[in-house]
């Protein structure tokens, strides 16, 4: 006979699966992709996983578990690359504004410039680490 943590977790199993079906066949039924799309898989694959989390987010807020923009934003900064592109990295205060410096690990014998960023959040979502990827790319030429 099942015990009671067992059961519990074949019914989260089971709820998990008919979600990610739930949401793909939705998909697949309801999205027109453009002809005109280079890359129409990638755009399947980007809506698809879009359209999971907000479901996930909207299953949860229902159930007082947390709010769906909290739980966006937590998939949002979890799911963020975190390659090291040669770039060292600092998180710093200037004064009580979180501020993170970017510096080539490469000594240089001339002065470096700078950039400076402000991130403005977006209203619910953003935050401060979803923006490291394109803070690591920007090279002087």
């Amino acid at each position: 006979m099942l015990s009671l943590v067992e059961l519990l977790l074949a019914i989260m199993c089971l709820l998990v699966m008919g979600v990610n079906v739930w949401v793909l066949i939705d998909h697949l039924l309801t999205i027109d992709v453009p002809p005109t799309l280079k890359h129409p898989l990638k755009f399947r694959i980007l809506h698809y996983c879009f359209h999971l989390t907000m479901t996930w987010g909207n299953i949860l807020e229902k159930v007082n578990i947390c709010s769906s923009p909290c739980f966006f934003g937590f998939v949002q900064d979890n799911s963020v690359s975190k390659k090291n592109l040669g770039v060292f990295v600092k998180d710093l205060l200037f004064g009580t504004i979180p501020v993170r410096l970017f510096q080539p690990k490469g000594a240089s014998s001339k002065s470096r410039r700078g950039i400076i960023f402000l991130h403005g959040g977006g209203a619910f979502l953003g935050s401060l680490g979803e923006d490291d990827p394109c803070s690591k790319k920007v090279q002087p030429p």
